[in-house]
């Protein structure tokens, strides 16, 4: 842990998924990246104004719905 999170008794989180969705224009490619493997507690990391972020996240909710939630901002 690191010592200044340790002293403020935070924890340190980071992503450990991506698609490269900032670089790669196509969706597919994208969503092969993410879609295997993928399970619960997986952090994933998205751009939000890329070419294909909004067929990306809507790929990602309609298969895996069912499984996960989202975390808004303002928890982490």
């Amino acid at each position: 842990m690191h010592p200044i999170t340790r002293a403020l008794g935070l924890e340190v989180m980071a992503w450990n998924r991506r698609g490269y969705d900032a670089v790669e224009k196509n969706t597919e490619k994208v969503l092969a990246r993410i879609l295997p493997n993928l399970t619960k507690g997986d952090i994933l990391l998205m751009h939000e104004a890329t070419p294909v972020a909004e067929a990306v996240l809507r790929a990602i909710l309609e298969t895996k719905a069912a499984d996960f939630r989202s975390v808004p901002d303002s928890l982490i």
